[in-house]
């Protein structure tokens, strides 16, 4: 059975539209080399603008969490 190393990341937000650039950003950082970061870019930038634009994080913060496990 191969280990699994897990690699967690964490980024608190202004509830901002220009915030969703630092979310693209900080997202591409964390995930280096791997071969969807361009999904799940997209991802992230969809879950941001929808908490800015859609909850209660609009005028305030929301957090970005991810977990990337190798196996």
């Amino acid at each position: 059975v191969a280990a699994q190393a897990d690699t967690r990341y964490t980024g608190t937000f202004r509830g901002r539209a220009e915030e969703v650039r630092q979310v693209r950003r900080e997202i591409a950082d964390y995930l280096g080399g791997c071969p969807v970061t361009d999904d799940i870019m997209l991802i992230a930038s969809e879950i941001a603008a929808n908490a800015i634009l859609h909850t209660q994080s609009r005028g305030s913060t929301f957090t970005v969490r991810s977990t990337l496990a190798h196996s």
